[in-house]
């Protein structure tokens, strides 16, 4: 969790911060799922953001299918790709 690949930076979110298309949404655990969880941002604005979740919508001991998701922009941290 700590060490990341060259050329990215973890970003913590705040109130104006707007992910890009790329970024890789993580939320910490909770209640009932001690693991957390990721999203790859499709798209953000300063209020929600979209991104590509998997074991989201209808899931199952089995998981589900990856889906497109609406998210509000609030208590995530976000890993950026800093390169080009």
């Amino acid at each position: 969790y700590d060490a990341l690949p060259s050329g990215w930076q973890r970003i913590q979110n705040y109130a104006e911060f707007i992910p890009e298309p790329g970024d890789i949404a993580i939320w910490g655990g909770w209640n009932g799922n001690p693991y957390g969880h990721t999203g790859i941002i499709i798209s953000a604005n300063v209020n929600t953001f979209e991104s590509v979740d998997q074991n989201w919508v209808n899931s199952s001991s089995n998981g589900s299918a990856a889906a497109r998701v609406t998210h509000s922009n609030t208590s995530t941290l976000s890993i950026k790709h800093s390169c080009c």
